[in-house]
């Protein structure tokens, strides 16, 4: 992981700054199946949250540990599409049914957690990327974030799939950077 900067680290599942139009437009509008799905939760908070967490899903490659974090902009493009107020978020993170919605989005757009097979696949498909082409390890790292609908829960998951895709047969020691 010698390839991440301490602050790229830190700021890995989290915004690091505000979303512009293009992004709201292309990772948080509800098209018909996902607002939904949305609707079909119990309430108003959970219905904002579930739409939050299936927008901060597709735009950073994994749940928020606080979606309430999520920043201001982001809930409001998402609340007005549901008809509802931002606030209505407010105590979400301590619910229950936060844990359910991941699985359900999980579930409904095809989202594994990187681990087992599924990390394997990853692993493999960087090892061809980085014998193949001519990608930085932070490139790779930010193409295996948003791979195959991989949810990676912590910054480690990718970069220990990125350092042993990349490593030569003969070597458990360096990284294959062009």
């Amino acid at each position: 992981m010698a390839f991440l900067t301490d602050e790229q680290r830190r700021s890995y599942g989290t915004f690091t700054v505000v979303s512009d139009d293009g992004q709201l437009a292309g990772y948080f509008l509800l098209d018909r199946d996902a607002r939904r799905r949305a609707i079909a939760c119990h309430g108003a908070r959970s219905q904002l949250g579930y739409a939050v967490q299936l927008g901060t899903v597709r735009f950073l490659g994994t749940f928020m540990d606080k979606p309430e974090d999520t920043p201001t902009e982001v809930v409001a493009y998402v609340a007005d599409q549901l008809g509802h107020p931002a606030s209505v978020l407010a105590g979400y993170d301590a619910e229950r049914t936060r844990w359910d919605h991941q699985n359900a989005i999980k579930d409904a757009y095809g989202y594994q957690d990187l681990k087992g097979d599924t990390w394997w696949k990853l692993a493999r498909w960087l090892w061809d990327r980085c014998w193949s082409g001519n990608e930085r390890p932070i490139a790779l790292f930010d193409l295996a974030t948003l791979h195959r609908n991989c949810s990676a829960p912590t910054v480690s998951s990718p970069c220990e799939a990125l350092t042993t895709g990349c490593l030569p047969a003969s070597s458990n020691t360096a990284m294959r950077t062009r």
